[in-house]
């Protein structure tokens, strides 16, 4: 094992989580990422005789699922019956059964999920063997890579994306683009703009998600710890408080970001909007965002949201 990566975060990850042992969270994370309802209750089936509560919902979904199997069909349990199934079955499978039941059935990934786990105890990749090893080391080297990729760039998000999952308590959240820069304003009082080639870099790390699922669990201890060598090796500019100032300026700027989401290009609609949403007085609004109705008032729709986007991302 490697201990030269911080397992105080790690355990306080899993204990926020439910758990207090590393191996059955990486366990229950593997089955949540990689195995479909279909699977989740085919593994189950090995189980069924453990208990009342797993006996109970084989038997629920018994005909279901045989029809599934027969027609090749899709199999969905409700998703509490689902998490009472992957609960027992982090707490009695052992590491040869899930390595076995991952070969010999393949996960099919959905969405924008990335085709790897990369834990501390386990390393698997989608079509390869379930590994009892390690990965944190490329992670960390591979983090590495997409700052330098990106000249630096990625760590705005990255740390915003960590504060974020540290602040809420919550690992497992999803986000959007426009919460991730509130952060970075709430910290620094300005954001950095997030180029989408970015967060393509990122996927192609295995260090994002993409979409909405954020980052991999697994691999925030290590994300964490190459994203502060970095910033003490290039002395990159973040401030790990909050100021008041900044904290009022980052929720302006999010409902700046909002309303031109919504597509308004009235600059009093807008005031009023921002106003009503912010619980801050119209005249210092003005004062904060340093423009005034003259400035944009004849600006066509396309050069408003031009305005406002050159605004959102000044250090004004």
């Amino acid at each position: 094992m490697n201990n030269k990566y911080d397992l105080d975060k790690y355990n306080q990850i899993i204990k926020k989580c439910g758990f207090d042992d590393i191996e059955k969270f990486e366990f229950w994370v593997l089955i949540k990422r990689f195995l479909s309802n279909k699977q989740i209750y085919k593994l189950a089936l090995n189980y069924k005789d453990i208990n009342d509560e797993i006996k109970q919902i084989v038997k629920k979904y018994k005909d279901s699922y045989e029809k599934s199997v027969r027609e090749d069909s899709y199999f969905s349990l409700d998703h509490d019956d689902a998490d009472i199934l992957i609960k027992h079955l982090v707490i009695n499978i052992d590491f040869e059964t899930l390595r076995d039941f991952l070969k010999e059935n393949p996960p099919k990934l959905y969405g924008d999920v990335i085709g790897c786990f990369r834990g501390y105890v386990y390393s698997y990749i989608v079509d390869g063997e379930l590994k009892k090893e390690c990965d944190w080391d490329n992670v960390y080297k591979d983090t590495m890579k997409a700052l330098k990729d990106t000249k630096g760039r990625v760590f705005y998000p990255l740390k915003a994306l960590l504060c974020i999952y540290e602040e809420r308590g919550c690992y497992t959240i999803s986000f959007d683009i426009s919460t991730v820069y509130q952060e970075m304003v709430a910290h620094n009082g300005y954001a950095k703009r997030i180029p989408p080639k970015d967060l393509t870099i990122l996927r192609a790390y295995r260090i994002y998600h993409g979409g909405c699922q954020g980052l991999p669990i697994e691999c925030i201890p290590v994300i964490d710890k190459a994203l502060e060598d970095y910033r003490k090796k290039n002395k990159i500019e973040w401030n790990d408080s909050k100021p008041e100032e900044f904290r009022e300026k980052a929720k302006i700027r999010y409902n700046v970001l909002l309303k031109c989401m919504c597509k308004s290009n009235s600059y009093i609609d807008f005031l009023f909007w921002l106003s009503v949403r912010t619980k801050i007085d119209e005249s210092k609004l003005k004062e904060i965002i340093g423009i005034d109705e003259s400035e944009i008032k004849n600006l066509s729709f396309r050069n408003f949201h031009n305005f406002i986007n050159k605004w959102y991302f000044g250090k004004k």
